[in-house]
């Protein structure tokens, strides 16, 4: 289940809110003592996370939830957690459990309060915390959101079901970002779907010592987008 995008906290006695977290989902299941872990896009990620998937979980589970990687501050660091996809040991994680749709049955369609209250009952085991929620008003989570810079929150409709694959309006995500005017120095090209495109701008900030790079995106463009912008990195490219 996703969340929709949502363009600032609010205050609705109907919803709960949570941290979001800056890490990789992961669904964990548990069957016939055997443990799995697996991606949004449901690869299979058990031998990377060991200390999570070596572990003693309640039979005939399924949780839901974020494999993080703290820094030393506690925060969630999601380039400390790259290093674990590259199948470094070195970091360790934490699994930050935010729902339980399978408990000898499927839970999917109980209510998420339902559903919460069986999860704060599971014994699980270290290396495993359960997200914490906070009722009606998200301005004091907020706060702590933007001192602490974190990802955001998410929102959930209480009495709302867990919907498999639905990017649903029952739950709500709220970015906490920073917007920087930058300029388009380069471009990466485009593999797949996007070879006649491009992968990604290349962005930079004007400084003393000329123009320097200061990351990447390539995410947010629709087919249309796409296309236009390419044709006008095209006019624009200079040896």
């Amino acid at each position: 289940m996703l969340a929709t995008p949502w363009p600032a906290p609010f205050t609705d006695s109907g919803w709960v809110f949570e941290l979001k977290w800056d890490g990789v989902r992961c669904l964990l299941s548990s069957q016939a003592g055997e443990v799995r872990l697996h991606s949004r896009a449901g690869n299979d990620m058990t031998d990377r996370y060991p200390e999570i998937s070596h572990r003693h979980y309640p039979a005939d589970v399924v949780l839901d939830g974020e494999i993080v990687a703290l820094d030393e501050a506690g925060r969630p660091s999601f380039e400390l957690l790259q290093g674990r996809m590259g199948h470094s040991r070195q970091v360790p994680v934490t699994y930050v459990v935010f729902d339980l749709i399978h408990h000898g049955a499927s839970m999917a369609r109980l209510p998420l309060e339902e559903r919460c209250d069986a999860l704060a009952d599971l014994d699980l085991p270290g290396g495993c915390v359960v997200a914490e929620q906070y009722p009606t008003d998200s301005e004091p989570i907020w706060d702590f959101v933007s001192k602490n810079d974190l990802e955001g929150l998410v929102a959930k409709r209480l009495g709302s079901t867990y919907q498999p694959g639905v990017r649903s309006p029952d739950w709500r995500k709220i970015g906490n970002f920073h917007q920087v005017r930058a300029v388009v120095g380069g471009f990466t090209h485009g593999t797949g779907g996007r070879a006649g495109t491009f992968g990604a701008l290349l962005l930079g900030l004007w400084g003393d010592r000329g123009l320097r790079w200061v990351g990447s995106v390539g995410s947010g463009f629709d087919d249309h987008t796409l296309r236009a912008v390419r044709a006008a990195l095209d006019e624009m490219t200079t040896d």
